[in-house]
């Protein structure tokens, strides 16, 4: 699944991996979150994966509202991790503030934000059906980074 034109994603298993190199915009949150409910539709859920490179500026309301919106109504999120790139502490921090208000409310849903895709992969095989290995999504990982920048 990937709709690279709009944004940069790929499927793996059960878990929909986001390669972010900026912020979001309206309509590339609306298009990740389409991309989420179609992966779910095939399994009644699905887990999130977002991969940013550097530490990126906040994503603008209108599109922080969209999560929001896709994680109260739409179909179930059995958990999301970030893999957030910069200096370490200040990176984990405000990933983890940026996922604290998109899932507030969202108890239920397992929650991190790491510094390495393969401890990011290890802990959502340990945390959820993934439908893959952790070495499988890290490969989509690694393979969705690599592709050339478009557009």
């Amino acid at each position: 699944m990937s709709d690279g034109s709009i944004i940069r994603a790929v499927s793996c298993g059960r878990v929909l991996i986001v390669h972010q190199l900026h912020p979001p915009s309206f309509e590339q949150a609306k298009a990740e979150c389409s991309a989420f409910h179609r992966l779910a539709e095939q399994w009644g859920s699905a887990v999130g994966m977002t991969i940013t490179d550097k530490l990126l500026p906040v994503i603008e309301p209108d599109a922080r509202a969209v999560y929001r919106q896709s994680v109260e109504e739409g179909p179930p999120v059995d958990a999301w991790c970030g893999v957030v790139g910069g200096t370490m502490g200040m990176a984990v921090s405000i990933g983890s503030n940026i996922a604290s208000q998109i899932f507030l409310g969202r108890s239920k849903t397992p929650v991190r934000v790491f510094l390495s895709v393969p401890k990011a992969a290890a802990w959502l095989v340990e945390t959820c059906d993934t439908g893959a290995t952790a070495e499988e999504i890290v490969a989509a990982a690694m393979e969705l980074r690599s592709r050339p920048l478009t557009g």
